[in-house]
């Protein structure tokens, strides 16, 4: 088996995974880095209590796409494309051109999910939707999400390598969201449309 395209698959999945708008728009609008600020990731969450609607929108759809391209493409050619969405997401939390320090993968996630299990994805990414909806806690919605998705894959009859790949996706979420989890246990967690703080700290200034 000649494993040299499917190396090539993944290391160019990562470099387009790795491609972070949000710290472009961040630093266009003013403001700096998006990582000096709320919960210092990159996602659509962080921009959207930090820099508005806009460009939280921008960020959520090119997260998405970045995931999407990259199965898609890697179908197209004949490539596995699972491979192709583990490079995306770990292009996305450890970008490369960042100093490997990006965000926590969901919107990246979501579009990988509804390429590669479209019937399944779209019931997890509702389940997400309402849990976000009635808690307004965007990060349990999105842990459960992805691990209703193994699920939703047994639901659909999908078969053993697609149930223990949607439950790898799963366990890279939960493990970054770690933070949030012990923030949601202990009651502090930020609700959807909560507004922090944009002024950085001379501690954040040092490190980064």
């Amino acid at each position: 088996m000649n494993i040299t395209p499917t190396i090539i698959a993944f290391i160019i999945s990562y470099l387009i995974g790795s491609v972070t708008l949000s710290i472009a728009i961040s630093k266009r609008m003013g403001r700096g880095d998006i990582r000096n600020f709320g919960s210092h990731a990159t996602g659509a969450t962080n921009v959207l209590r930090t820099l508005g609607k806009k460009a939280a929108a921008i960020t959520f759809v090119w997260d998405i796409l970045k995931g999407v391209i990259c199965v898609v493409a890697a179908r197209v050619i004949g490539l596995n494309p699972e491979v192709a969405a583990f490079g995306a997401i770990l292009g996305h939390i450890f970008p490369v051109y960042f100093g490997f320090k990006g965000g926590k993968g969901v919107a990246t996630t979501v579009g990988i999910i509804l390429s590669l299990y479209p019937l399944p994805g779209v019931c997890a990414l509702i389940i997400a939707l309402a849990i976000m909806a009635v808690t307004k806690y965007v990060s349990l919605g999105s842990i459960i999400g992805v691990m209703v998705l193994p699920l939703m894959l047994w639901v659909f009859k999908g078969d053993a390598h697609q149930i223990i790949f949607a439950g790898v996706l799963a366990i890279i979420v939960i493990i970054t969201h770690r933070q949030n989890i012990d923030r949601l246990i202990h009651g502090v967690e930020n609700k959807l449309g909560q507004k922090v703080s944009t002024k950085v700290t001379t501690e954040e200034q040092k490190e980064n």
